[in-house]
């Protein structure tokens, strides 16, 4: 409608048009206010805006200027959007000068080719994939040394739209050369403690031998302990060298673990038979608890096991003054064809205190030294146990109790290789035993028996040996089996029983097969018993073999250096001797022949000479040092075995003072066939010796050799 002119309007109605426009005035102006406050808010948000968008590509700036990784931002067609300083490195030109420049044409001309193509295709790759990509890599320029980098190539993503991607190149040069220069100062460090092991084993060979050979002169009581002191005190300088032999090789990451096949029978045998010795000459009980159900055969580290499993022992013989030790070996199944071994090796010896534990394993470390100042070692075989453990999967774990006693446990897994019980016995219900004796021994016995359900009967619980012995003998007593009419098919007897006395009851059981149980300290004299021999510590393999032979024999062979020695007396062989060193010459020579061995010897002082022999005379066996000067004893044996001759497939046995684990195949992948480690060990060599000899010019005897 149009508006009416004013002088036709009355006074109300120009009134209320006057105040119509002043309301609309009023709404005018309020508006005005909110937009002006509007664009005054709207200013300061973009100079914010643009304050902050300077102070980021300042911090872009200052970022890509200053870091030292060389940063290239690529948009969607592979061109150059924005780079680090650092960039110039390989760009050789600013950033500014880049721009929208293809990646493939950004690099100097002396950058490989064949780098800045791989890495066009690898952005590509990843502007596809939308994965982020790192690998390692060098770079080669020509003229400068290589450039050795990790990159990272990453995506661009807004949302779910890739907008380019980002190469970023870290310079890692120093860092490997630094690490380089650390495995080279580890190797240094290796290589020092090996020829210091030899330097040291070298003189420890003649002293420890001519001390062996001395003490096979007339000699009177005091001389001979002399003589044992001088012989022990080697021994434990070589075990010291030996742990920090083995501590310089895992500190450097250079153990060797070599899974292999083995027989859990035999390294239980040896485990028995290295530390029983040491357990009795302390006066101490050891036993061995094995489940008789673990299988036989498995595959592992079986040299680097019993390390770690002989290092326990040796712990808690030395950390117990009295008392006893358990070695128990048990298993859990953890697939069809794995287990995991646990051996536990409990004593009853000084325990440790809780806040001493977590040092156990240090290296170097020794807890409580009051308390332990007379022990002797480096502290260092836990630390070594602990590491061989965990290399192999396992771990080695405490528990103690101080003043009452401490029990380690190793737990390690181990495939098996063979899935038979390693002690069964065949018709178990048809085996009863007589056992004759008392004591700890006797129980033992008697666990296992229980162990492997075999009925036995222990006679005369409450008497002593002696009067078992009577009882048993006396005609008139009847035997314990006698009510029921069963017989008993095996008696085990231990062996303080008196022989006449057993011979009686030999006549009372015509039928059953007698075995002693004897002290290993006794074990290797000459046997006065022509029964089955079963060792202390006894370990239910024996058990189980003595129960289903039906001969007599020895179970178990013991291997043992003192005070208690195996002979072997060999007749008409022949040996060649070659060391540079006169003095181990001697050594070696004079422990082939002088009323140890009786082998004839012929020596030489280095390879020429040796060789010059090997071309004129047949030896049975050679002993050849490994280190010697111009040609060593592998370059030795390989010209023996390359050259028509006598002795070109005769054994040959390395003389080494570097008796690290995995030098035996070392040597067998030479061209040898076996070595012995310095200081010369006379049970190494008798086993070498029978061995390689032929059967028929060897002969074993039982002597006590020093001590």
């Amino acid at each position: 409608m149009d508006e009416e002119p004013l002088e036709n309007m009355t006074l109300d109605q120009a009134r209320a048009e006057i105040e119509s426009l002043r309301r609309s005035l009023r709404r005018r102006e309020r508006d005005n206010r909110v937009l002006t406050q509007m664009y005054q808010n709207a200013e300061r948000l973009r100079q914010t805006f643009e304050s902050e968008k300077q102070l980021q590509h300042l911090y872009n700036d200052l970022l890509l200027s200053n870091t030292p990784n060389m940063i290239i931002l690529l948009n969607e067609n592979q061109e150059y959007i924005l780079g680090s300083s650092a960039c110039a490195r390989l760009t050789g030109a600013r950033h500014t000068e880049l721009s929208l420049r293809p990646f493939n044409l950004l690099f100097r001309p002396e950058i490989d080719p064949d780098w800045v193509e791989k890495m066009d295709r690898l952005t590509r790759e990843v502007l596809e994939s939308r994965e982020v990509l790192r690998f390692n890599d060098t770079i080669r320029v020509d003229g400068e040394p290589d450039i050795h980098v990790r990159t990272t190539i990453s995506p661009m993503l807004v949302g779910t739209v890739c907008h380019g991607t980002t190469v970023a190149v870290n310079d890692v040069t120093e860092l490997m050369l630094a690490q380089q220069r650390a495995e080279e100062a580890a190797r240094s460090k290796a290589s020092f403690l090996a020829n210091m092991s030899h330097e040291i084993r070298t003189p420890m060979n003649a002293i420890k031998g001519l001390s062996e050979l001395l003490a096979l002169t007339p000699l009177n009581q005091t001389q001979k302990n002399y003589i044992k002191n001088i012989v022990g005190s080697a021994d434990s300088l070589i075990s010291v060298i030996n742990d920090v032999l083995d501590f310089s090789k895992i500190d450097a990451n250079r153990i060797e673990i070599v899974p292999v096949a083995y027989s859990l029978n035999k390294l239980i045998d040896e485990i028995a038979g290295v530390i029983g010795l040491r357990a009795e000459e302390k006066g101490l009980h050891l036993f061995m608890e094995i489940a008789p159900d673990i299988p036989s055969h498995l595959v592992g580290d079986d040299a680097r096991i019993k390390q770690i499993v002989l290092n326990l022992l040796s712990n808690a013989v030395k950390y117990t003054p009295s008392g006893q030790i358990v070695l128990k070996i048990a298993y859990t199944r953890t697939g069809p064809d794995q287990i995991e071994m646990v051996c536990s090796v409990k004593d009853t010896g000084i325990g440790i205190r809780p806040e001493d534990i977590p040092l156990l394993f240090d290296a170097f470390a020794r807890v409580d030294l009051k308390a332990n100042r007379s022990i002797q070692g480096t502290g260092l075989g836990l630390a070594i146990s602990q590491r061989l453990a965990r290399s192999m999967g396992g771990d080695v774990t405490i528990d103690s109790e101080y003043g009452v006693g401490s029990t380690f446990t190793l737990r390690i897994p181990q495939e098996v290789a063979e899935d038979t019980a390693l002690a069964a016995v065949e018709n178990p219900e048809e085996i009863r035993v007589l056992l004759v004796g008392t004591g700890a021994r006797m129980e033992n016995a008697r666990r296992m028996l229980r162990e492997l359900h075999i009925a036995h009967t222990l006679f005369g619980e409450d008497d002593s040996d002696i009067g078992l012995a009577k009882n048993l003998s006396d005609q008139s007593r009847p035997l314990p089996d006698s009510d029921d009419g069963e017989k008993f098919s095996h008696c085990l007897y231990t062996d303080i029983i008196p022989e006449r006395d057993i011979a009686q009851l030999r006549q009372r059981l015509p039928d059953c097969r007698f075995g002693v149980l004897r002290s290993i300290i006794n074990s290797m004299e000459e046997p006065g018993r022509t029964d089955a021999m079963l060792f202390s510590p006894l370990v239910v393999t024996e058990l189980s073999r003595f129960l289903n032979q039906n001969r007599r024999m020895t179970t178990r062979r013991i291997k043992q250096a003192d005070p208690l020695s195996a002979r072997i007396q060999v007749t008409g062989a022949k040996a060649l001797v070659v060391d540079d060193n006169r003095i181990n010459l001697m050594v070696c020579e004079k422990m082939l022949v002088l009323g140890l061995y009786g082998l004839e010897v012929v020596s030489a002082s280095g390879a020429s000479e040796g060789l010059q022999l090997c071309s004129e005379q047949a030896f049975d066996i050679l002993f050849i040092d490994h280190m010697m000067p111009g040609m060593d004893g592998v370059e030795m044996t390989t010209a023996i075995r390359s050259r028509p001759g006598p002795n070109r497939k005769a054994p040959v046995v390395a003389l080494t003072a570097n008796v690290a684990n995995d030098m035996r195949s070392y040597f067998i992948k030479c061209g040898m066939d076996d070595f012995v480690g310095k200081p010369i060990d006379r049970n190494e060599l008798a086993r070498v010796l029978t061995e390689w000899l032929p059967p028929e010019k060897v002969t074993k005897t039982w002597t006590k050799s020093i001590g």
